[in-house]
């Protein structure tokens, strides 16, 4: 059976387990997919006959149905009797090309519970175009590490966004129009001539999105967009791992626009991603972008053509599970659509604790 072509909207899991680690990804995606949560508590019966309860948590848990073809297949079934037994804690992604995706519904939180710091003052919800949204005042500004999974030390969470290639969504209404002559970043990494990544409103009133790569060569694409102040804006970036940029923006629910002025002799490659993201202001604590943001999302893969795939794709459940833990005792593999070579293969997962 040919390889089938990644979908932007469909759901590939990733596993990564044992010791030394072995990482598995599932190239067919998903044929079923089954989130759900409960709440746990401990409690604690005293000899008063009163109960305290001592802690509490969300257990989120998933069943996932995969789609592999006979190597994996026998992969999956040995990492079953050898390692990844009930209770053995392992990595899983239920799509490892979605990045971070904060929505802002009352909270500074990604889909897996990675939480942005806010510089100054506190947090502000405001009803925005779908639901809550949060509104960031002229001085304040959202920063967050770039290296989770990744760090020597784990946080327990996924990195937010990938250096090598990617989209950025950012859904926000500006309080300053696109012809205020002043410049204002949404989006910038740590770095000052080399390795950076940032998307920013100019003084000349271009929006543009630019990568600085390793020798500091600077490569752009921009164009002059226009909207007026507390206008609904979409602004879509995309970077792949041939230094191919791309920039979009949508105003009020209307047609993505392209912007298609390219300039700059950089490769559009970062070496090493800087250790903070931005968003609201630069990275040296100015230039800020005050607005209401409905949402800002990463994806880290570039898919082509996003403004069209992926404008409207918002993951809000969690798809990073960092202490996974199997919770079946049975699986039950199948052939898919009866074909003699593509098996599917039920997962039951929780989140553990570490």
């Amino acid at each position: 059976m040919p390889a089938l072509p990644i979908v932007a909207t469909s759901l590939y899991p990733r596993l990564r387990y044992g010791t030394p680690a072995v990482t598995m990804d599932f190239l067919l995606g998903l044929s079923e997919w089954l989130p759900s949560a409960q709440q746990l508590r401990g409690a604690n019966l005293t000899a008063s006959g009163k109960i305290e309860y001592l802690n509490g948590r969300l257990e989120e848990a998933c069943a996932l149905t995969v789609v592999c073809e006979p190597p994996q297949y026998s992969q999956l079934r040995r990492a079953f009797e050898d390692v990844l037994a009930p209770g053995a804690q392992f990595e899983v992604w239920v799509d490892r090309f979605t990045g971070s995706c904060w929505q802002f519904g009352e909270t500074l939180k990604d889909q897996n519970n990675l939480a942005l710091v806010l510089n100054t003052g506190s947090a502000a919800y405001v009803d925005g175009t779908n639901g809550r949204a949060l509104s960031l005042g002229g001085s304040q500004r959202l920063s967050v590490a770039t290296a989770q999974a990744s760090a020597g030390t784990k946080t327990g969470f996924d990195d937010p966004m990938l250096k090598t290639e990617g989209v950025v969504f950012i859904d926000v209404k500006p309080t300053w129009s696109a012809t205020d002559g002043a410049q204002h970043y949404l989006v910038d990494t740590t770095g000052t001539t080399a390795n950076r990544l940032r998307v920013y409103k100019t003084t000349g009133n271009a929006l543009r999105f630019e990568i600085l790569d390793a020798a500091a060569g600077s490569k752009i694409m921009e164009g002059n967009p226009t909207w007026a102040a507390n206008d609904r804006v979409e602004i879509i970036a995309r970077w792949t791992s041939a230094g191919v940029l791309q920039l979009w923006y949508a105003v009020n629910g209307g047609a993505p626009i392209e912007l298609t002025t390219g300039s700059g002799a950089g490769t559009g490659l970062i070496t090493t991603l800087g250790a903070t993201l931005y968003i609201g202001s630069d990275n040296a604590a100015a230039n800020f972008a005050p607005g209401v943001y409905q949402g800002v999302a990463f994806q880290t893969r570039a898919f082509p053509n996003p403004q069209q795939g992926l404008r409207n794709w918002r993951t809000v459940w969690r798809n990073y599970f960092p202490y996974a833990e199997l919770t079946g005792t049975g699986w039950q593999p199948q052939r898919f659509l009866l074909d003699p070579e593509i098996w599917t293969y039920p997962l039951v997962i929780r989140n553990g604790l570490p």
